[in-house]
């Protein structure tokens, strides 16, 4: 049991490995137009910064008020900029490949798939956007939710339901992810109508966010974002 503990520990430290050296390999990237937006806007007052996310009919605040902290804690640099994802994307990669070890005899080739879709610099998981958060908060509450699904519990519920609240605030895809959750423990979980309540904490979570870009849809619609 030592043995097999340690051999996934060494398979995702290769992993992380690889990824820190397509980072480095990645660092002279120019840095794409929707990548120079948040940054700018990071810089500005808060209340500005707020101002324009709200005006975009797409992104929650989530990921920008992160940026917002960690430009003040690192400066407001390319490099600072380019390092965010990476530390986000190493305990995606380390959490990925514990869980794929769970549940999977092909737990090598799975996690090598996974991390292969930021390995290349300039992918989608390499750039300072939300997408490499997105997929932290979905691999969490999928460990989450699998303890819950084998041994039901309220501090796995709660994990749970704020996992999935902050997936939510982080983009808006995360609201779909939260309608297959509900439809995967009806159909395979425990306590089906306490989970549902789950679900509906997290959507209820969000209405103010969704309350405070309604104007914005209402004069604009979502054509002109998507």
């Amino acid at each position: 049991m030592a043995s097999r503990s340690r051999d996934w520990r060494l398979w995702a430290g290769l992993l992380v490995g690889l990824h820190l050296l397509s980072a480095y390999l990645g660092r002279h990237r120019l840095l794409i137009n929707t990548e120079i937006w948040a940054l700018y806007h990071t810089g500005r007052p808060l209340a500005e910064q707020l101002a324009a996310v709200r005006a975009d009919l797409v992104h929650p605040p989530l990921f920008y008020l992160i940026e917002r902290g960690w430009f003040r804690l690192f400066g407001a640099s390319d490099g600072a900029a380019r390092l965010l994802p990476v530390v986000i994307n190493i305990p995606a990669l380390i959490l990925f490949t514990w869980f794929a070890r769970r549940v999977s005899p092909h737990w090598r080739v799975a996690s090598l798939l996974f991390a292969g879709a930021d390995l290349a610099p300039g992918q989608t998981l390499t750039l300072v956007r939300m997408y490499g958060l997105v997929i932290l908060w979905v691999l969490l509450a999928l460990i989450v939710w699998d303890g819950w699904r084998e041994r039901p519990g309220g501090l796995a519920l709660v994990s749970w339901t704020l996992a999935m609240t902050l997936l939510v605030y982080t983009h808006s895809s995360g609201l779909l992810v939260v309608a297959a959750f509900l439809a995967v423990n009806w159909l395979f979980g425990p306590h089906q109508l306490l989970f549902s309540a789950a679900c509906a904490a997290s959507l209820a979570a969000f209405l103010p966010w969704a309350l405070f870009k309604l104007p914005v849809y209402e004069a604009r619609g979502l054509e002109t974002n998507l």
